[in-house]
């Protein structure tokens, strides 16, 4: 990837742990079961999203919420 390159994830986004809200689609916590079910996989949360950015040597730079239950997560590479 270039130096100034970025990376966009397309994915739902769950609440923060431990805080349930309504703004969070059920579908969103279906497919986080499912996930973990089908693929031992898990939907994240915006914190947990800036972790694996972070642990993969990105850095988070923004969170684009869409009318839909996608969002846009946004990276570079961290210097």
């Amino acid at each position: 990837m270039r130096p100034n390159g970025r990376l966009i994830v397309v994915d739902s986004l769950l609440a923060p742990e431990g805080q349930y809200t309504r703004q969070v689609p059920v579908s969103v916590e279906l497919q986080d079961l499912h996930m973990a079910v089908m693929l031992n996989g898990k939907e994240r949360s915006e914190v947990q999203f800036r972790e694996v950015f972070e642990a993969a040597g990105f850095r988070m730079l923004s969170v684009t919420h869409t009318r839909g239950i996608f969002h846009l997560v946004e990276g570079a590479v961290a210097q």
